[in-house]
């Protein structure tokens, strides 16, 4: 995959972990967004460890 189109993806993901966590803590309608805020991050770090991947073999 692209570098740039998983290190986008990866700061996606945080952001809406942040959001989900923010907006959980501020509204009592959507507390239920701060119990779950996590389940972005891995992705996250997926799409991190994605990009800073070496490509396999010697080309």
């Amino acid at each position: 995959m692209n570098k740039t189109f998983l290190l986008v993806l990866g700061f996606l993901a945080l952001s809406a972990s942040l959001a989900m966590r923010i907006l959980g803590n501020k509204s009592s309608h959507l507390s239920e967004l701060q119990q779950y805020w996590w389940i972005p991050l891995p992705l996250a770090l997926l799409c991190f460890l994605g990009a800073v991947k070496k490509p396999k073999g010697g080309q």
